[in-house]
């Protein structure tokens, strides 16, 4: 489970990357473009089109912290918990990639 987890999080963050990319080569574009002298309007209405597609495809939103808030409001008491106090260093590990993986999930 936490192998698909990690794999679609480097497919989103590979979609990602490609869509900032797209969008910097636009504003390149334009800047090349805009430089360039005489620019017909239809290659900067073009230009214009282009950076805006790019800058739409990235649909960023504002980051949810509430999942992180929770948890980092609950460390204290997990750690001076029995159970995670007298638990191996293997499933310690455990516990902390599998909470690191979803509050990463998350967002």
């Amino acid at each position: 489970m936490m192998n698909l987890k990690k794999q679609t999080k480097n497919i989103i963050m590979k979609l990602m990357k490609a869509k900032v990319t797209a969008y910097n080569n636009a504003i390149a574009e334009g800047k090349t473009k805009a430089a360039k002298a005489p620019i017909s309007q239809t290659e900067i209405n073009a230009v214009v089109a282009k950076i805006n597609n790019a800058k739409n495809a990235l649909n960023g939103k504002p980051t949810d912290y509430s999942k992180l808030r929770e948890l980092y409001n609950e460390i204290d008491s997990i750690k001076n918990s029995p159970q995670f106090y007298n638990a191996s260093e293997e499933a310690k590990k455990f516990f902390y990639e599998t909470n690191i993986d979803d509050i990463q999930s998350s967002n």
